[in-house]
C-alpha cells in the first residue's frame, strides 16, 4: 500500500507536529506534501523526509509554471468557479536527504539544481534557493499569505499512483488534489480557524475588520468546500468533531492526538518544587496573560515555557517577587541541580515569574514532573501539553471548555474551572491548594475513625489516566482507520 502525507504547513513545531511525527512513523517512506517548509523552525524533526512544497515555500523560481498552470486551470482554486484540470508544474519536492551535517540550514545557501522531469510536476533546470530572504518571509509572517494559501493549495496534486493519503490538517491540507481513484483520510485538528472563528486570532481595528471581511467570507465557502472532499474525517477530540458536524454537516471518528508516554513518564527521584507550569507559544489567544495577571495577584512562583510574539509583552506584564534569578543566567552545572530539584526553592527578589524560550524534551519532562500542577486557561481544539503533564503525573487546572474538558477529571486529575477570567482562574488555583494540602480521609479505628491526611490528586491515578492518550494507541487506530476505509473503498 502506497501512502502520502499531507501538512498544512511546517515553520513551527508544535501538537500539530507530534501529530504528523507519528504519521511517518507509521508510513517512513511517505512524501510530506506541505504548502512551505523551514528545517530550523521544525527543529530538524522532518529534514530527513521527501518534503514537496508549493509555490508559497520561495525556495523555487517557478513563476513561468505558476502563471501557465493559473492560465490553464487555475479556476480550481476556486470552489465557486467551473472544475477543470490545473497543471501540476507547481508542486515543487525538497529532497532534504543527506543534505546537512549540521542540524540547521544556512540563512543564503543557494543550490542550482539540473534534475530530470518526475512524476510529481519537477522540471528540468529549476534553481532551488534554500533560505533565501523571500522563503524567511513567508515563514515568519505566513499570516500575510492565508489569502493564498487556498490557491497553494488547489494547485498542488498528490501523485496519481498512491492509494491512501492521509493528512494532518487544521484547514488548507484538506485542499491540496488527490487522484480518482485515492483514498483520502483526513485528520482535523480543527476546521480552518481563519474562516470560522477569525475573530480569535486577529485583534483589528474596525476598519480593518471590515475591509478583511469578503476574504473571511471566501475562506468559509472555501473550507466548506474542501471538507467535504475526503472520503474519511477523523477529529482529534469530541470537540472538535462537534464542531465538524457544525461547519461540514459531516460525522467525524475521534481519535486523540498522540503522546508519547514512554518518554513523557512519572520520575521519582523528581521531588515537587513550589512553582506552577504553563508551556505553549506565545501568542494572544493562548492567554498566558490571564495566567500572569491571575499569579500577579496570587504571588505564586510561576514558569512559562515558549516563545513567541507576544514574549516581549508578556514579560513586561509578569511584575510579582521573583523566585530566583533569570534561569537562562544561571551557570550549566546550577541549571542540572535546579532541574534535578524540580526548579523549587525559596522566594527572593523582585519577582515569581520566570521564562524559559528554549528547551529540551528531557529538561521539559523533569519540569513538568517538578511543578505543583500545569496551567491551561486556554480554549484549545484538544491540549498536548496538558496531556504531557498528566502523563508525568502533575495535575492540570484547566479551562472548562474545548480539549481541557476531555483530559481533565475534576478534583480527581486536577481542577476545572468555568469562565476564562482572572478570578475564576485564582479560585481554581485556591481551590487546588487547599485539596492537595488539606485532603483527608477517615478510617476504621478502634474508637471510632481516626482521619489521615492524604494526596488528593495522586501521580499514578493521573498518570493511568493520560494512558488513554498514548502513542501506541493512536497507532493503532489510525491503521485501523486507513485500513477500514481502503476495504470499504474495494468492496464498492
Amino acid at each position: 500500500m502506497r501512502v502520502a502525507i499531507i501538512h498544512d504547513y511546517l515553520n513551527q513545531y508544535g501538537g500539530a507536529e507530534r501529530v504528523l511525527e507519528a504519521f511517518c512513523e507509521l508510513f517512513p517512506d511517505a512524501p510530506i506534501y506541505t504548502l512551505f517548509y523551514d528545517e530550523e523552525k521544525t527543529l530538524g524533526r522532518f529534514k530527513d523526509k521527501d518534503i514537496r512544497t508549493s509555490f508559497l515555500d520561495m525556495n523555487w523560481i517557478a513563476t513561468s509554471h505558476l502563471s501557465e498552470a493559473l492560465r490553464e486551470g487555475g479556476s480550481q482554486a476556486f470552489p465557486i468557479a467551473k472544475q477543470s484540470r490545473i497543471l501540476d508544474k507547481v508542486g515543487t519536492r525538497n529532497d532534504r536527504k543527506g543534505e546537512l551535517d549540521s542540524r540547521f540550514r544556512g540563512n543564503d545557501r543557494e543550490i542550482a539544481s539540473a534534475q530530470t522531469s518526475r512524476n510529481d510536476g519537477m522540471e528540468a533546470g529549476i534553481v532551488e534557493k534554500k533560505g533565501g530572504i523571500f522563503h524567511k518571509f513567508v515563514i515568519n509572517n505566513h499570516r500575510l499569505f492565508i489569502p493564498l494559501m487556498p490557491i497553494a493549495a488547489s494547485l498542488m496534486k498528490v501523485d496519481d499512483d498512491y492509494d491512501v493519503v492521509l493528512s494532518s490538517s487544521a484547514g488548507f491540507g484538506k485542499g491540496m488534489r488527490v487522484g480518482k481513484n485515492t483514498i483520502h483520510i483526513s485528520y482535523c485538528h480543527t476546521p480552518l480557524r481563519y474562516a470560522w472563528e477569525h475573530y480569535k486570532y486577529f485583534n483589528w481595528q474596525t476598519y480593518l475588520k471590515i475591509l478583511s471581511a469578503p476574504a473571511f467570507w471566501y475562506l468559509r465557502i472555501w473550507d466548506k468546500w474542501v471538507g467535504r472532499k475526503p472520503q474519511k474525517l477523523i477529529a482529534n477530540s469530541k470537540y472538535i468533531s462537534e464542531k465538524i458536524k457544525k461547519y461540514y454537516k459531516r460525522e467525524a471518528e475521534v481519535i486523540y492526538p498522540p503522546v508519547d508516554t514512554e518518554k513523557f513518564c512519572v520520575k521519582p527521584k523528581v521531588k515537587k518544587g513550589d512553582y506552577f507550569l504553563a508551556v505553549g507559544r506565545l501568542i494572544h489567544y493562548k492567554k498566558f496573560d490571564l495566567i500572569i495577571r491571575a499569579f500577579n495577584k496570587l504571588n505564586l512562583p510561576l514558569l512559562i515555557i515558549g516563545n513567541g510574539p507576544e514574549l516581549e509583552n508578556l514579560k513586561q506584564l509578569a511584575k510579582s517577587p521573583r523566585l530566583r534569578p533569570d534561569f537562562a543566567n544561571v551557570s550549566p552545572g546550577k541549571q542540572g541541580s535546579l532541574l534535578r530539584q524540580g526548579y523549587g526553592g525559596q522566594a527572593g527578589g523582585q519577582s515569581k515569574i520566570e521564562f524559559l524560550t528554549s528547551i529540551t524534551d528531557e529538561q521539559l519532562i523533569l519540569l513538568y514532573n517538578g511543578a505543583q500542577a500545569f496551567i491551561f486557561p486556554q480554549v484549545e481544539d484538544f491540549g498536548l501539553v496538558a496531556a504531557e503533564a498528566q502523563a508525568c503525573g502533575t495535575p492540570v487546572i484547566a479551562l472548562n471548555q474545548g480539549g481541557g474538558r476531555e483530559i481533565v477529571e475534576d478534583g480527581k486529575t486536577g481542577i476545572l474551572f468555568n469562565n476564562q477570567n482572572v478570578d475564576d482562574l485564582i479560585m481554581a488555583v485556591k481551590r487546588f491548594t487547599l485539596l492537595n494540602n488539606f485532603a483527608f480521609r477517615e478510617i476504621p479505628a478502634r474508637a471510632g475513625f481516626n482521619r489521615v491526611k492524604i494526596k488528593q490528586f495522586d501521580q499514578k491515578l493521573i498518570r493511568e489516566s493520560a494512558l488513554r492518550f498514548s502513542k501506541n494507541k493512536f497507532k493503532k487506530a489510525i491503521l485501523k482507520a486507513v485500513y477500514e476505509a481502503r476495504n470499504a473503498s474495494s468492496r464498492t
